[in-house]
């Protein structure tokens, strides 16, 4: 029996406007435990210039 993907059965993974804000929250949150702070508006400006690659 073949499973489904975890990408085609999370909604956050589907949506690209949710998986990002879910990605940039897993990265500020994980990288503070580790004691690295980053600002959201910093993560968001290097988003932007990925999401228009194809």
């Amino acid at each position: 029996m073949h499973k489904k993907s975890l990408k085609d059965t999370n909604p956050y993974l589907k949506d690209h406007k949710k998986y990002e804000a879910a990605l940039i929250t897993n990265v500020i949150t994980s990288s503070a435990v580790e004691s690295i702070h980053i600002k959201p508006a910093k993560l968001l400006k290097k988003s932007s210039k990925h999401s228009h690659q194809t």
